[in-house]
């Protein structure tokens, strides 16, 4: 994810009356884009004119605010104009850290934004704060000495002062292409072995061979960006060789995606939605007033990218585990290959449950781990790309049979099954997981 700058910020200073404020504004300016803070006990008919006076300076007004408090501020703030709001943790107040973003999650003005001092990013459970103040406090905690947001992340506040987060995996292993290995393959005629090289574990590369999950690169680029054009699918004949399998690996499993995105009517909410895809569907039914999207992306890139590319829809930066909605109000939820990034897929589940009217759909597409055939060169050039340019993005491989088993856990009964299209041998590693929630009181056999 692309991290917005972060901004240095200041107390309102105390004591300071009207005639010192324009020199004192003057002075904040040369420091950049200053947010200037003001305790939640200013006197709520001064609250828009102080933010205003804030903004005509040409700095940002921020209040903090309380975390047990924010449910009731919420509702104050929409007269007040463009502000940040900035949430306070005391000792022990992680439960109600969670439900204080639900409320911003569902409720918050669209000119509010919002972000924390002193929280770790581990506490947020997966939201993303629209931007990140600078705190120079850090406390001296060991347990934050060897994560990798260190230097990017306030530190720890109260107690447990740090929690585990979801660690990134890799979705795709390399067999490079020669003379020895352990696989027998057979590329334009000729035989050759590929060699597997373990960039992930070997139970995860020992599924993915199961599944029929191995892929030749027919590419001379060094990152794969079309698989449907760029990669062929191999199968393995009786005698344990791999072959190149005839047509378009995706055909079938992305006309059938197609299918179900074409049918969609109402709000139709795309979480993770990145770079969006499938435009030709959802276009003619946003332009005839059928349907109306909204993307829900942590990366303003892919956002500002997004709304450019389809500027009949909506843009919101966010999560899957906070969904900026009230309640029972979308016609269809999807996580279209972001499910697997999901930080907490229960969490996930219960706000789309939430946020979803009776009969809602709910469609989940997403990949298993596949292994890509690549001839030495093809390999190197890939590696040559910088590993801070190409992370590991996903947190798991689910396949939809143990989406389906999140979901279940999650919403029991309260969803139906309307089509699973699993990854099975000879067909593509993308799944498809198509369900319908049951309005109340109806019982499923």
């Amino acid at each position: 994810m692309t991290m917005l700058p972060k901004l240095t910020w200041t107390p309102w200073p105390a004591g300071l009356t009207h005639d010192r404020w324009a020199s004192a504004a003057k002075s904040l300016r040369r420091r950049g884009r200053v947010v200037l803070l003001h305790g939640a006990d200013m006197p709520r008919d001064q609250c828009a004119a102080w933010c205003q006076s804030v903004r005509e300076a040409g700095l940002i007004a921020g209040i903090s605010v309380d975390i047990h408090d924010v449910a009731t501020f919420l509702p104050e703030v929409a007269a007040w104009g463009p502000l940040l709001l900035v949430l306070q943790l005391g000792r022990g107040d992680r439960p109600q850290l969670t439900e204080a973003l639900a409320s911003l999650a569902r409720d918050r003005c669209p000119t509010l934004r919002w972000t924390t001092l002193g929280v770790p990013r581990c506490w947020l459970g997966g939201a993303t704060a629209d931007l990140e103040l600078q705190d120079h406090a850090w406390p001296d905690d060991l347990r934050c000495t060897s994560c990798a947001e260190r230097g990017q992340c306030p530190g720890p506040v109260g107690e447990p002062p740090v929690l585990p987060r979801p660690v990134a995996v890799s979705n795709q292993f390399d067999v490079v292409l020669g003379e020895h290995g352990e696989l027998a393959l057979e590329i334009a005629g000729e035989r050759c072995r590929g060699a597997i090289l373990g960039a992930t574990d070997s139970a995860v590369m020992a599924q993915a061979l199961d599944r029929g999950q191995l892929y030749l690169d027919r590419s001379d680029v060094a990152r794969i960006d079309d698989f449907s054009e760029q990669i062929q699918l191999l199968l393995p004949d009786g005698a344990g060789v791999w072959r190149p399998a005839a047509g378009q690996p995706f055909d079938r499993e992305e006309a059938a995606l197609r299918q179900v995105i074409a049918g969609l009517r109402g709000l139709v909410v795309d979480v993770g939605a990145g770079p969006v895809r499938y435009l030709g569907q959802l276009r003619s039914a946003l332009q005839s007033g059928q349907l109306r999207y909204l993307a829900v992306e942590p990366d303003p890139q892919h956002l500002a990218r997004s709304q450019t590319a389809l500027p009949e829809g909506q843009f919101v930066r966010g999560v899957g585990e906070f969904l900026p909605l009230p309640d029972a109000c979308a016609d269809a939820v999807l996580w279209l290959r972001s499910w697997n990034h999901l930080g907490d897929p229960h969490r996930a589940v219960a706000e789309a449950l939430r946020v979803a009217r009776p009969g809602a759909t709910l469609l989940i597409v997403d990949n298993v781990a596949f292994g890509l055939a690549r001839r030495p060169e093809q390999l190197q050039r890939a590696h040559a790309i910088a590993v801070a340019e190409t992370p590991f993005e996903h947190f798991r491989n689910d396949c939809a049979t143990e989406a389906l088993q999140v979901v279940r856990q999650v919403a029991g009964n309260g969803v139906e099954v309307v089509q699973i299209q699993d990854v099975e041998l000879g067909t593509s590693n993308q799944w498809l997981l198509q369900l319908r929630v049951t309005p109340p009181g109806r019982i499923l056999e």
